[in-house]
């Protein structure tokens, strides 16, 4: 009920407690109803309008009329749509007189008050279809696909017609309303076949326009019938050899390809793929040696015509049987000559399933190198192996092999990868044949690892032996041998010569000697020796020269058949752990650190233990210990850390192990157990915790001797070497992960006790000595050396030269960098005229020019974060004999250089952060006073007042932590010396050392010999010795060894990289005189073998940067002030 006007003005002139009285009444007499909200009805939530709509209301109630306004931005402003217009609920709106859009409102308004729509959107354009496929010429199967684009802003479904006569007719509906997706699955098993199909599409977009159809261009063909096909051969009784033809008839008028599936189980499971697109001609050449031999085979086929259609499978009516004789990886390389390099002459050893014989006509053609380049070289050769189940190819000239590493065919393609070797598919029939006639047979690509070989001297004639140890007794630098001599001969030591040979100096210990152990135990730094023996054990002082005196002591009663010498107590020194026979207890003797031993007094087990391995089993901290038994499981005893030992048995292990090692051999991080055993090898798994719930993975077969580790393949894991009575050595690769397969190696058959290994050569790679005896073969007491080659594995890297840009390039180095963020290496290099060139690297060996800087001349200079805004700032140096200030450029990032106005000193360098505080700092050097400039992060500099003077003059400098103490170093040379200045990691600096050598005119600093230290390589710009490396100790500082390089005479620069990835260091330098630019490679030890000369005359230095992001050095080279021979520009990129 509404109140009428009067009733309403008199109700004003009441106080409002009489008007909220009678408004209470009224409510409660029911005049105080009120009206139904508004509400607009249409248009709703995300409509799309188009043409003539009608907008609904309702809820205004009794008003007379209502207004209508719209927007165009989302509600944001309204204007007039029609104005008092009758409130029947509905109202007539012609859409087409606003433009397309998606942001529309329209709201009604009354005197009740006002609703609006939700957002909604004008569209009166009709969408664009245009069909893609199939748009004629295609062959479409049973179940086709058909595909178009849409253009519009609001699509929404597709009509799709056929027509089966070239487009007269579309009277075949595919579908009246697909969504508007852009593909739709046609069924076309129920079109007839034919040749004069289109498709016809017509688009409706959401707001109901609908666009113009398109159709197919010309006709496409629909064959909805599937092909049939009938398995031919093999077809069931056959036995399948090498590359066998899978042949089979199909019927079809579109003929496509075939599908071919194997299964080894008589036809239970198809569950191996031959191959999935075998063009359908009614054969294909399977290599059937890829599967193991065996006699329930059959093979399924199934064909896809060219429309798709896909047959019914036809499979083998019977089983069939495959023979084939395999190449068993992985092939062996073997560095014959011994020169780190591969070459003619050295040989691949290749082990075959069975028995072979190699006949006259058999060739090197007959293999398959995979790998891209790979060549065994002109006349190689193929011969009987010194097994029947072997052969030998001998490479001959220019080969390209490279045998460290992992096979990859994925990598075939890169040059650079391991390489794989398998017998081509087709081999020369009756070439290299099994004994009953059948040929040897492609089984997939074999990778080839590396083989140590038999060093050609004669073995050690000796007496015969139980085990060996090796250890540097004299101080020279090469390891010598130690041998424990059995039935009651005198041990001897014996001295290495450096080549795989000693020479035997001492005999000692008349007792029947089982094991010996080298270790430090009386603290004076020579290596003593322990011995277990048949009665009393016995330690021998080291007088420092080697020579072995007898200590006196007499360690236990028993039978020792094992030592070790290990750190029990955690005091610090060696204590004794000797391993016992006859069921007698193990025992520890603790060191007092002075060589004399005291009996722990535990009884550990009442064994007959043949071996021990100690390692921190449990992970807390202490070395525990594994012990080996003979006819018994064996034990893993835990320390409490203070030597005192509890024993756990470890279940279903062997009763007859002969030596264990340990080493964590799947990488997770704690240490596991490998054991040799009369019987088989066992892998014993470590949870971590000291146990080995997996229990022992069984390996090989019996009288396996000698254990030990060693990364045979070189793919960066520990593989095992086993040394077996009555036979040959086994190596055992390991994938990574602790599964190993076995790999059997050419050595010296037995009776082989014993393998030792380390680096009895210049060389550095990982060498094989086998103790023998005893027994009574022909080998007995023969101790036989066998050369690694791990260099040999890779070969020298070539070398391309490229010319950059001619120009008046300075001699000096330039600074290497990425200066323009792309992740590419940039070079900046100095010119005559004072400018500094910024050469911009494009990642794959090329540089472009970029904004040159600078202007004053210069002689090089330093990359370096100078403001810490991330990017690489240029300190450039101006000669420490003129006047001019060096200078300093700032980068805007993108390798644009402003010079910053700072004026430094005359001689300046950036090394790094040389006080700990963060920022990059600056050492300025004037004469021989050596000044720190403090670093600030808005990259102003200030002297801190921190000098060092050095008395003579300085010539050049480099910069690095020799001390491994974490702050930097340097090194500043004169005419006579080189000075070692100490850092104390905040900036204070101290001589400590002064290098005799003259006239230095490089200097680099690097691990040489590998023994976790810098060393540092000097180079000589006159006098005889031109290139000197130094040792360095922690102890002693630095120990010079002077060396020569190539009979040159001036060394003017260095630096050292890995060139032919065998893990040493690598020299590269450059002949003042002569422009010669040097390769040798490192020997791991100090030692360079010549690796060159490769001549780039007029060089006159380089720098090592890997501009093509391939991994490995390449060679800037800088050819001094525009000296450089016509043909040759002046600077170069050699890329490797």
């Amino acid at each position: 009920m509404t109140s009428s006007p009067q009733y309403s003005q008199a109700l004003r002139g009441r106080s409002r407690t009489t008007a909220l009285t009678l408004g209470l009444l009224a409510a409660s007499c029911g005049g105080g109803s009120s009206d139904p909200v508004p509400t607009v009805n249409a248009p709703g939530a995300g409509a799309v309008w188009s043409g003539q709509r009608t907008i609904f209301w309702s809820g205004f109630g009794s008003d007379g009329t209502v207004d209508i306004t719209i927007s165009d931005d989302g509600g944001a402003t309204f204007t007039t749509l029609v104005a008092g217009t009758p409130n029947d609920g509905s109202h007539a709106f012609d859409t087409a007189i606003y433009p397309d859009d998606s942001d529309y409102q329209v709201r009604v308004s009354g005197q009740k008050g006002s609703d609006r729509s939700p957002v909604f959107a004008i569209d009166n354009t009709a969408p664009v279809i245009s069909l893609t496929a199939p748009n004629g010429g295609e062959l479409v199967g049973a179940a086709g696909t058909i595909t178009w684009t849409t253009t519009d802003a609001n699509v929404g479904t597709v009509q799709i017609l056929a027509s089966a006569d070239g487009g007269a007719n579309y009277g075949i509906t595919v579908a009246n309303a697909a969504p508007d997706t852009g593909t739709y699955a046609w069924d076309a098993s129920n079109i007839a076949g034919g040749t004069t199909y289109r498709i016809q599409v017509t688009a409706t977009d959401r707001g109901g326009n609908v666009s113009t159809a398109d159709a197919s261009d010309a006709d496409f063909e629909v064959d909805s019938t599937p092909p049939v096909i009938s398995l031919m051969s093999p077809n069931g009784g056959e036995t399948v050899t090498g590359i066998e033809d899978i042949t089979w008839m199909t019927t079809d008028d579109n003929l496509g390809t075939v599908e071919i599936y194997l299964s080894s189980n008589g036809g239970t499971s198809y569950d191996e793929t031959i191959v999935l697109d075998a063009a359908d001609t009614g054969s294909f050449p399977w290599e059937s040696g890829r599967v193991e031999d065996g006699a329930n085979y059959r093979v399924r086929v199934v064909a896809v015509d060219g429309a798709g259609n896909r047959s019914t499978p036809d499979s083998s009516d019977a089983n069939f049987t495959t023979r084939n004789v395999r190449l068993q990886g992985p092939a062996h390389y073997r560095d014959t000559n011994g020169n780190g390099i591969i070459d003619q002459g050295d040989q691949l050893y290749l082990r075959y399933s069975e028995q072979v014989i190699v006949n006259m006509n058999a060739d090197a053609a007959d293999f398959k190198l995979p790998k891209a380049g790979d060549m065994l070289g002109g006349g190689a050769t193929v011969e009987q192996g010194d097994e029947n189940f072997t052969i030998l190819i001998t490479l001959g000239s220019n080969p390209v092999l490279r045998t460290r590493g992992v096979y990859d065919p994925a990598l075939d393609m890169d040059p650079d990868a391991p390489s794989g070797i398998d017998m081509e598919g087709v081999v020369t029939p009756d070439s290299i044949e099994a004994v009953d006639g059948t040929d040897v047979s492609s089984v997939g690509p074999v990778e080839i690892t590396i083989q140590p070989v038999p060093f050609s001297v004669t073995a050690i004639e000796t007496v015969e032996a139980r085990r060996g140890a090796v250890g540097d007794l004299d101080g020279d630098g090469i390891l010598d041998l130690v041998l424990a001599v059995i039935d009651g001969d005198a041990s001897q030591r014996w001295s290495g010569n450096g080549n795989l040979t000693w020479t035997m100096v001492q005999t000692f210990d008349t007792a029947d000697t089982r094991d010996v152990a080298l270790g430090d135990v009386d603290g004076d730094g020579d290596l003593d020796v322990v011995t277990a023996v048949a009665g009393p054990n016995q330690v021998w002082f080291n007088d420092g020269s080697g020579n072995l005196v007898d200590s006196s002591q007499g360690l236990g009663a028993a039978t020792s058949q094992s030592v070790e010498l290990f750190d029990a107590d955690g005091d610090g020194d060696l204590d004794a752990l000797f391993a016992n026979l006859d069921n007698m207890p193990n025992q520890v003797w603790f060191n007092d650190g002075n060589g004399v031993f005291m009996n722990s007094g535990q009884s550990l087990g009442n064994r007959s233990t043949q071996a021990v391995a100690f390692a921190d089993l449990d992970g807390d901290g202490d070395i525990d210990f594994f012990a080996a038994n003979d006819g018994e499981n064996s034990e893993v005893w835990r320390n409490n850390g203070s030597g005192v030992f509890a024993g756990t048995a470890i279940p279903v292990t062997s009763t007859n192990g002969r030596d264990v090692k340990a080493a964590d051999l799947d990488g997770d991080g704690d240490i596991d157990i490998f054991m040799s055993a009369l019987g088989q090898n066992q892998f014993l798994r470590n949870a971590g915790d000291g146990t080995f719930p997996d229990g022992p993975v069984f390996y090989g077969n019996n009288d396996n001797r000698g254990v030990d580790f060693f990364d045979i393949d070189g793919d960066g894991d520990l593989d095992v070497i086993t040394a077996k009575n009555f036979d040959s050595g086994r190596y055992w690769i390991n994938d990574g992960d602790g599964n190993f397969t076995e790999d059997r190696v050419d050595l010296l058959p037995g009776p082989a006790n014993d393998v030792v290994i380390g680096r009895f050569d210049s060389d550095s790679d990982i060498d094989l000595l086998i103790i023998n005896g005893p027994d009574q073969m022909t080998n007995s007491g023969q101790h036989q050396p066998y050369g690694g080659s791990v260099s040999g594995g890779q070969p020298l890297a070539n070398y391309e030269a490229t010319a950059l840009t001619d120009g008046p390039w300075q001699s000096g180095k330039p600074a290497k960098g990425d200066v323009n963020g792309d992740g590419t290496m940039d070079l900046l290099v100095p010119d005559v005229a004072g400018s500094v060139n910024v050469l911009l690297g494009d990642g794959v060996g090329g540089f472009t020019l970029g904004t040159a800087f600078g202007g004053a001349g210069g002689t090089g200079g330093d990359l370096f974060d100078g403001d810490g805004d991330g990017d690489l700032d240029y300190l450039q140096r101006l000669g420490s004999t003129g006047t001019v200030a060096d200078r300093y450029f700032v980068n805007d990032g993108s390798g644009t250089f402003t010079d910053s106005g700072l004026s430094l000193g005359l001689e300046t360098y950036a090394p790094g952060d040389m006080d700990g505080d963060g920022d990059a700092d600056l050492v300025v050097i004037t004469g021989a006073v050596v000044e720190s400039w403090d670093g600030f992060d808005n990259g102003t500099f200030m002297p801190t007042g921190q000098t060092l003077d050095l008395v003579t003059d300085h010539v050049i400098a480099a910069f690095g932590d020799f001390d491994q103490d974490g702050d930097i170093d340097f090194f500043s040379s004169d005419t006579t010396s080189v000075r070692v200045v100490e850092n104390d990691g905040i900036g204070a600096w101290s001589l400590v050392d002064t290098i005799t050598f003259p006239s230095t005119g490089a200097i680099a600093m690097g691990d040489l010999d590998r023994d976790g230290d810098m060393d540092l390589v000097l180079g000589s710009t006159s006098g005889s010795t031109n290139l000197s490396w130094s040792e360095f100790d922690a102890l002693t500082g630095f120990a010079t060894v002077q060396t020569s390089l190539n009979n040159t005479s001036v060394i003017n620069d260095i630096e050292l990289a890995d060139r032919n990835e065998d893990g040493r260091l690598d020299l590269f330098a450059v002949d003042g005189a002569t422009g010669n630019r040097f390769l040798n490679l490192g020997g791991g030890n100090g030692t360079f073998n010549s690796g060159g000369p490769q001549s780039f005359v007029g060089m006159s230095s380089l720098s090592l940067i890997d501009v093509d992001r391939d991994g490995d050095p390449d060679i800037y080279g800088a050819f001094g002030n525009g000296g450089a021979p016509a043909a040759v520009a002046d600077q170069l990129m050699i890329l490797n």
